[in-house]
């Protein structure tokens, strides 16, 4: 969703709606510019990237039973 068409929209409705408000958020992410970093930074200086999960995965495996 552009950010123009939000403003607007926010505009004509007046009052405040968190439901909305997240409908409105999540489509002004989805209409951002595409990333364009890489994961070279982190391997020039011996990091492995991954996935948030995949840590978490990893944290939860080394908890204490």
């Amino acid at each position: 969703m552009p950010a123009p068409v939000a403003r607007l929209a926010v505009r004509l409705l007046r009052r405040r709606n968190d439901a909305l408000a997240s409908v409105f958020g999540g489509g002004l992410l989805q209409y951002g510019p595409d990333a364009t970093w890489t994961d070279e930074p982190l391997r020039s200086r011996g990091i492995t990237p991954r996935s948030a999960t995949d840590y978490l995965r990893d944290q939860v495996n080394h908890l204490p039973r």
